[in-house]
């Protein structure tokens, strides 16, 4: 009963330190260090990932496999599993993150966590505005984005996603490759902050081209979008409460956000 007490006052500390950081962060210099995933509403009354619109014309074709996928994870356990191949060394780290889609609750090991946040989420203002279509813009040329997660390192040295539980369902219903696109997003965020480069990456680990390349040509393609490949190293994960087992590739039948 003891154990179950302290999980819960853990756990509450951690949604705590989430709101006061997320607010605190929002309101100085323009958004939080590491940002979030936004959706955006589109004038076919649909939600979409904003790293989906801005990139969708684009001349890759989206991955064929991904449309008999009803479950995101699994597109992310497919890229995964290609990306073991392609590029080993963002292999562990992937597998962590989807590892951490399942952990809503504060306990020993873990070394992210999932928390339904406030809705809406405060915006952080990290999203480029660039290149939004017509279709999701208004009458005055203004687009709706809505800040859908943001990540941060809350004080139990847990990576800390606080996610709009409202807008992950609207992006699935859509469409469960745009959830996808969300999460890719959130991954990608261990290696830069900058949103250019993750929206480019995040479309091309959806598209079958990166899929028959060469794991050189899916590097040479990452520099070129603007991701330092040289300074990547082996994941080690920082666990909250000390150290725990590595990462390993998560069953097929853990429950997940989505």
């Amino acid at each position: 009963m003891r154990l179950k007490t302290a999980k819960f006052l853990m756990l509450i500390a951690v949604v705590v330190t989430g709101f006061i950081s997320q607010n605190s962060y929002a309101s100085s210099e323009g958004g939080v260090a590491g940002g979030g995933g936004n959706s955006i509403l589109c004038n076919d009354g649909k939600y979409y990932s904003y790293d989906f619109i801005l990139t969708q014309k684009t001349t890759g074709r989206i991955n064929q496999a991904f449309r008999n996928m009803e479950d995101p994870v699994q597109m992310i356990r497919m890229i995964a599993t290609i990306m073991a191949i392609k590029v080993p060394a963002m292999s562990a780290s992937l597998n962590d993150f989807i590892l951490g889609l399942q952990s809503k609750e504060f306990d020993t090991g873990i070394s992210r966590i999932w928390i339904p946040g406030l809705n809406p989420l405060a915006p952080v203002g990290d999203e480029s505005r660039l290149r939004i279509p017509a279709m999701c813009l208004n009458s005055k040329g203004e687009p709706k984005i809505y800040q859908t997660v943001i990540r941060f390192k809350n004080s139990y040295n847990i990576i800390q996603y606080n996610y709009d539980e409202r807008q992950i369902l609207e992006l699935h219903r859509n469409s469960p490759l745009q959830v996808s696109f969300l999460y890719i997003h959130e991954w990608l965020r261990d290696y830069t902050e900058d949103a250019s480069v993750i929206l480019n990456i995040v479309r091309m680990l959806h598209e079958e081209g990166w899929v028959t390349a060469s794991p050189e040509g899916v590097l040479s393609a990452m520099r070129r979008y603007g991701l330092n490949t040289q300074a990547l190293a082996p994941y080690v994960p920082a666990y909250g409460t000390g150290s725990g087992p590595s990462p390993a590739a998560p069953s097929a039948n853990q429950e997940l956000p989505q």
